[in-house]
């Protein structure tokens, strides 16, 4: 159990939640559930706010995202907010992701 709080907040049309370091604690731990898992092409502005899991083909490798295709229409992964380290990547190798569904 993760106890947050913080100041709600609107950029481009979605809700954020503001923090400061101290906003975050954790109470306890239980089983964590499995977010949904949606076909690539199945993703859209129903699911904005949503941790969803989707995989498919790389189509596009950039800098700050990635395009994959499970077949179903193409999804566009951003990179850049997360501050994580981007994994090496080949166009064509099979992806699985994990993440909030986003408008941008």
């Amino acid at each position: 159990l993760i106890v947050v709080k913080g100041k709600i907040s609107v950029s481009s049309g979605e809700h954020r939640l503001l923090t400061k370091k101290d906003d975050i604690s954790v109470q306890g731990q239980k089983k964590l559930f499995a977010p949904p898992t949606l076909r690539t092409g199945r993703i859209s502005t129903n699911a904005l706010g949503k941790l969803v899991t989707t995989s498919g083909q790389l189509i596009e490798n950039a800098s700050d995202h990635l395009i994959i295709n499970d077949g179903s229409g193409e999804v566009r992964i951003i990179l850049g907010a997360s501050g994580l380290k981007k994994p090496t990547l080949r166009k064509g190798q099979s992806v699985k992701i994990t993440g909030v569904v986003g408008a941008t």
